[in-house]
């Protein structure tokens, strides 16, 4: 409980940070992971997207792919495996065209 707590402290504070700022998402994405990583998928999923919003824009493509592929595992986590497949697929073809290594976001 008390992990959670000290977390939820620091995230905080991360919130007063400019919506650009880097620190900021990768604070969101130690948030979403941390979640997820505990058992908790359906409370990273709001995490996780929120930091897909956020990183649109000026943030690089391949930081984009990979928040993008925590949400796809979230969806999974919870039975929403549907969404997450059309999702990964999206994700695939963009490291593809990207030319990217498809090991570093999927």
């Amino acid at each position: 409980r008390g992990d959670a707590a000290t977390t939820t402290w620091i995230f905080r504070g991360y919130l007063a940070r400019p919506e650009t700022d880097d620190y900021r998402s990768e604070a969101m994405e130690i948030l979403g992971r941390a979640l997820r990583a505990s058992g908790r998928p359906k409370e990273a999923l709001p995490v996780f997207e929120a930091n897909v919003a956020l990183t649109r824009w000026p943030r690089a493509e391949d930081s984009i792919l990979r928040t993008q592929t925590n949400v796809a595992c979230c969806l999974g986590d919870l039975g929403r495996r549907d969404e997450a497949l059309v999702l990964e697929r999206d994700i695939y073809a963009r490291t593809i065209i990207a030319g990217m290594n498809v090991s570093l976001t999927l």
